[in-house]
């Protein structure tokens, strides 16, 4: 992964709106790690 958003790791529409609407931009390194290996 070059971006370190969670736009970057191919999330649904409705899951990054409510990303966005929770004010989280970022995932952490464990959650950028392990979102791609439960997809």
């Amino acid at each position: 992964m070059t971006e370190n958003n969670f736009a970057a790791l191919a999330l649904s529409e409705p899951l990054l709106r409510a990303l966005t609407a929770a004010q989280y931009s970022t995932p952490t390194p464990i959650q950028a790690a392990a979102i791609p290996q439960l997809l």
